[in-house]
């Protein structure tokens, strides 16, 4: 559950928010993750790779608990450290956590309905994940999850055909790497699921979304 090379009092505190976190008990996580955070900007360089999965992990966990504003706080702020290390040529894993801050940005604005200004993140993600290398936080934010997102955003605005190709896109690259997933990986592929019968019902093609329906209630 360590995330690397946490000093002082930081490594229980992030070892306890990651644990919450794997659990999805994201009101216990984000507390401990805030603290996290408060003790990261005493004991770590401003753009250590803890402090960024860190903020990444902190933008989920807000945005689960309907945090919205929050969320995206912390996202912009972990991608504005991520810039200024890649600029610096600083930590090389900082640039494999800025794909999973732009994918929980998107996500996060298209929870807002900000469907075109997250599109345009989510694009920005999937293009990190292919130049990057994998680090954990990718095996619990993949980046079939950002194809899935970017889905969702093109569905908000209308373009159902490449929605449709790429929330089953995600989903089968999901379903097919599954036993790489990290922490609740049934809550995974149902969030999958959900966002394919969302497409479909959003396009008006019932049998589609019933079908798709189908598939979440037998996982």
């Amino acid at each position: 559950m360590a995330f690397g090379d946490g000093r002082g009092s930081v490594q229980p505190t992030r070892t306890l928010a990651w644990i919450y976190f794997f659990l999805g008990r994201m009101g216990d996580a984000t507390a401990r993750l805030e603290e996290a955070h408060h003790l990261n900007r005493t004991n770590l360089e401003p753009a250590h790779r803890l402090t960024l999965v860190d903020l990444s992990a902190l933008g989920a966990a807000y945005r689960a608990s309907g945090r919205l504003d929050d969320a995206r706080r912390v996202l912009q702020e972990g991608l504005a450290l991520a810039e200024a290390n890649r600029e610096t040529g600083g930590d090389p894993l900082a640039f494999s956590i800025a794909a999973t801050l732009l994918c929980e940005l998107g996500l996060t604005l298209n929870v807002q309905g900000h469907f075109v200004e997250a599109e345009s993140f989510l694009r920005q993600a999937l293009s990190r994940y292919d130049a990057a290398p994998p680090v954990i936080f990718t095996r619990l934010r993949p980046k079939a999850r950002a194809r899935i997102g970017l889905g969702q955003a093109l569905a908000g605005q209308g373009k159902f055909a490449e929605a449709e190709r790429h929330v089953l896109q995600g989903f089968d690259e999901l379903k097919a790497h599954q036993d790489e997933l990290a922490g609740d990986r049934r809550a995974i592929l149902r969030e999958a699921v959900e966002a394919v019968v969302q497409v479909y019902t959003a396009s008006g093609r019932r049998e589609q979304a019933e079908e798709w329906r189908n598939k979440l209630s037998a996982l």
